[in-house]
């Protein structure tokens, strides 16, 4: 039998982290290399990356591929600090990484801004004031 037919990619038994290619059925081969593709699922993302939601499902191997980029080393404006969940928090921008703080509320008369209001998450007199 081997002499006169070649095993196709469509039965070969990509290993974890790897995936049949989409065109295995018009491969002629046996072996990881030609027949899989690296997924995402086990790639290390690095510092203020995560893995993407679906790594499992896609078909590359490098961090713009893998990896969501997190607010944690996202510079807030003045009176913004991170939000708390900031090192898993996909996406890098002002509204989806930063908090509004007191520090900039203008309290009115007879109320006197709290002294860690630049700490306060809020924006309202009940909070900062």
């Amino acid at each position: 039998r081997d002499k006169c037919c070649d095993k196709i990619c469509s039965d070969f038994s990509c290993p974890s982290h790897y995936a049949r290619k989409s065109d295995a059925s018009g491969i002629r081969a046996w072996s990881r290399d030609k027949c899989c593709d690296k997924i995402c699922s086990d790639f290390s993302c690095p510092s203020h990356y995560v893995r993407k939601a679906d790594a499992s499902g896609i078909r590359a191997w490098g961090r713009e591929q893998c990896c969501d980029k997190v607010c944690s080393d996202f510079s807030c404006p003045s009176h913004y600090i991170l939000k708390e969940d900031a090192t898993v928090t996909r996406g890098y921008a002002g509204a989806l990484c930063c908090d509004k703080v007191c520090s900039d509320f203008s309290c009115p008369s007879h109320y006197a801004r709290k002294s860690d209001a630049s700490g306060i998450r809020a924006w309202s007199r009940d909070k900062c004031c």
